[in-house]
């Protein structure tokens, strides 16, 4: 991985009575928030946190890499979730770049995606940079491993279930000399719970009647 030049900001959160959309870019995640191993970005009444309990993360705040940095030159092996707080998604969409196999084996690969609740699928992947991809459309199935001698490997890749699920997970490998790899996008669009729900129709419906 190799840190160049500048990139874009937007946190944007577009809203439904059905759900909300937070959309997370490269500048906003490279932005310092939380601890090595938990981070967390809030816009209106949806939350969307990501976690590690054996990798590590850290932020790069300017350039083409600009994102979370996961795994550095510290991780060889790390799992990363991806939670909505309590709330469901029906939608998750992530960007990662600077997958690296320039430096030895192991490259660096993402493995052992998981998904908790729903009947998740994969709606679409792209990958470039010498990144190869087996298993989708099966999410559980999913392999990402980078050539052997190949550079800043780029993924893009939504998952969507019509049922909401609660979280998404991966495992990071590598040669820690690879230096990890950056998150640069994230999508969720979040379903509100049960509560927040009759909220909102309760809302909707006092509108109503104000309105007659």
């Amino acid at each position: 991985m190799k840190l160049q030049s500048a990139s874009c900001l937007l946190l944007a959160v577009s809203g439904t009575a059905l759900g909300q959309t937070i959309e997370l870019m490269d500048l906003e995640l490279g932005t310092a928030n939380g601890t090595a191993v938990a981070k967390s970005w809030t816009e209106g009444s949806v939350t969307l946190n990501v976690t590690t309990g054996n990798g590590t993360m850290e932020h790069i705040g300017v350039g083409q890499y600009a994102g979370l940095w996961f795994s550095q030159n510290i991780t060889a092996d790390g799992t990363y979730s991806f939670d909505f707080n309590g709330q469901g998604a029906t939608y998750f969409e992530i960007g990662i770049d600077a997958i690296s196999g320039t430096a030895g084996l192991p490259v660096e690969s993402l493995t052992e995606w998981m998904v908790v609740g729903g009947t998740p699928i994969v709606d679409f992947v792209n990958v470039s940079g010498g990144l190869m991809v087996s298993g989708q459309p099966n999410v559980a199935a999913l392999v990402f491993v980078q050539a052997v001698g190949a550079d800043n490997g780029i993924l893009r890749m939504g998952i969507s279930s019509p049922t909401p699920f609660t979280s998404v997970s991966f495992r990071h490998m590598q040669n820690p000399d690879q230096q990890g790899s950056v998150i640069e996008y994230l999508r969720a669009d979040i379903v509100p719970s049960p509560a927040s729900a009759a909220v909102l129709g309760l809302g909707g419906l006092m509108a109503t009647r104000r309105r007659r």
